[in-house]
């Protein structure tokens, strides 16, 4: 049985189109972006605030939607899987060049509203 994908959720789609042009000059390709629980496979403790996944060539932005209520959270979720897509040819990890990329975005006032 094939699992059943949602429609983009319009407040993440508006977000990520808002951080999209303003961070990466509208380059990034347009995810399918929606609330979705996400597991922690690895049981070490951390949160998971939403993953990015490419499927059958379409990236999938997963929030999960305990950080709904909050949207700095929301928004930060967006922001770090939005720069995961930037850097995917890279690797999906946390290294040198996505520290960089973060940094990147603190600098050019990414993060002002968020923390």
């Amino acid at each position: 049985m094939t699992p059943v994908v949602p429609n983009s959720h319009p407040d993440l789609l508006r977000i990520f189109r808002r951080f999209n042009k303003r961070y990466w000059n509208g380059t990034l390709p347009e995810p399918l972006i929606y609330y979705a629980h996400i597991e922690d496979p690895n049981r070490d403790g951390y949160a998971r605030f939403g993953e990015v996944q490419l499927i059958e060539d379409r990236f999938h932005v997963r929030v999960d939607p305990l950080w709904s209520a909050c949207i700095q959270m929301t928004e930060w979720a967006v922001l770090h899987e939005s720069a995961h897509i930037h850097l995917w040819k890279y690797g999906i990890g946390h290294g040198a060049r996505f520290q960089k990329e973060m940094v990147r975005l603190a600098l050019a006032g990414a993060f002002r509203r968020i923390w």
